[in-house]
């Protein structure tokens, strides 16, 4: 999305990005187990209908062995990197009044590294699919 560049000096770079871009955040790092979270709300989303979509934006995203347990409203998918190491991404879905809260984790082991603005991006586009 382009963005003028006198638009951009009247808005601070926080309102520029989505609420998902706005609540990630990373525990650890680079060479400890690292933890990249993020979250968001949407109204009047149907928690079944988040997971459906959810579940197509991960295998979207390349990830294999996506697991469902529609009962506890989440979806998981581990991967093993080519060192060997574990990488889990999991999606938890809850209702929250008339809507679902979708609540994302990609935790790496220790002696793994990941680009943050990578993750991020591909964090949000998997969160922000869910009311698609």
């Amino acid at each position: 999305m382009a963005i003028a560049a006198s638009a951009a000096l009247a808005v601070p770079a926080f309102a520029q990005q989505s609420v998902c871009q706005q609540n990630f955040a990373v525990a650890g790092r680079p060479g400890t187990e690292m933890v990249f979270r993020s979250w968001r709300e949407f109204p009047n989303l149907d928690q079944q209908r988040a997971l459906k979509n959810l579940r197509a934006a991960m295998l979207a995203e390349g990830m294999n062995g996506v697991s469902l347990d529609a009962e506890a409203g989440m979806l998981t998918a581990v991967d093993k990197s080519k060192s060997g190491r574990l990488q889990t991404f999991r999606v938890v879905t809850r209702k929250v009044g008339n809507g679902t809260r979708v609540d994302v984790s990609f935790v790496i082991e220790a002696g793994q590294s990941g680009d943050t603005n990578a993750v991020r991006s591909g964090t949000c586009r998997v969160i922000d699919s869910a009311n698609l």
